[in-house]
């Protein structure tokens, strides 16, 4: 297993790289640095309500980040069942996290590294790859989304994981994300989002809980899901590395940089409503409002 760690504070320099295993470090970080590890000044944080809410993200800081209202593949969108394309070569997804990886720890820094306006997990210390469309991308973090950030035919579910991946290809970067989607059930969470749940209401000021992450029941849960419904039929039942959506989009906070490949995983994973409240209470209302296609197909697997 590995573990994460919580800590609180405004953003600070990045620390010293950790020695051979894993610590996964979650940083609360104040307003003001943006998606995709690129600081802003203070004067260009952004927030989901209010002056500075979704709606106004193209003027702020003199349209600093215009591209959030005039760009043409923007994130998230509504996925709209009848409208879906067919792929045309799908893939099996999957993670590749080498040997040994589950069992190994790393001493965590105390300083704090530039990262997103919301609340993240850096994972990059796991080395798990994800290929995707003949590109190896590395795993680098994740982000909760309360409640979430796509929506399936006008409704949206009621938390969403975003597991951000970066390549270089020939010097070029290369963002995806993949998107699992959780859905309250009383047939339970799985036991690495309980563990999350539990620690994310203890922040404060100086680290104050280990929070062990098993990434093979992670990787496991996320590219399965649970079955849609209860009285599923098992047999009929597609799991998630092989039932996906996908489709050209963008970072889903300023600066709203385009260029994004988006995997969304059809089947929701189950998780307790009392789970989602506690980290829902912490987030808050976190979501950008879906933006129009603008011409844009989502592809489906299956």
């Amino acid at each position: 297993k590995s573990s994460v760690q919580v800590v609180q504070g405004p953003p600070g320099p990045r620390g010293p790289a950790g020695s051979d295993g894993g610590v996964v470090t979650k940083y609360y970080h104040q307003a003001g640095a943006g998606e995709g590890g690129v600081a802003m000044p203070r004067e260009c944080g952004f927030s989901y309500h209010g002056e500075r809410g979704p709606e106004h993200w193209g003027a702020l800081c003199e349209g600093k980040y215009g591209t959030c209202a005039a760009g043409k593949a923007q994130s998230p969108v509504d996925i709209v069942s009848e409208d879906l394309a067919n792929m045309a070569k799908p893939e099996t997804l999957g993670w590749n996290i080498p040997v040994g990886q589950y069992e190994k720890y790393i001493a965590a820094t105390s300083s704090v590294t530039e990262g997103l306006v919301r609340h993240t997990f850096e994972v990059a210390h796991v080395h798990a790859a994800f290929k995707y469309s003949g590109v190896e991308y590395q795993l680098k973090r994740f982000q909760l989304h309360t409640p979430s950030e796509h929506s399936v035919d006008g409704k949206k579910a009621d938390m969403e994981a975003q597991f951000v991946h970066e390549a270089v290809v020939g010097g070029v970067s290369k963002v995806l994300i993949v998107a699992a989607l959780f859905e309250v059930s009383e047939h339970g969470s799985p036991t690495f989002m309980r563990e999350l749940a539990s620690a994310v209401p203890m922040l404060g000021a100086t680290p104050r809980s280990i929070v062990p992450v098993d990434f093979a029941e992670l990787s496991q849960l996320v590219m399965i899901g649970s079955l849609a419904h209860e009285g599923a039929n098992p047999d009929s039942f597609v799991p998630n590395f092989k039932n996906y959506l996908a489709y050209s989009g963008s970072f889903t906070a300023p600066p709203c940089t385009e260029g994004v490949q988006w995997i969304v995983l059809r089947n929701p994973i189950h998780v307790y409503k009392g789970d989602v409240e506690a980290i829902a209470k912490v987030e808050g209302a976190n979501a950008r409002p879906t933006q129009p296609l603008d011409g844009r197909k989502v592809e489906a697997s299956v």
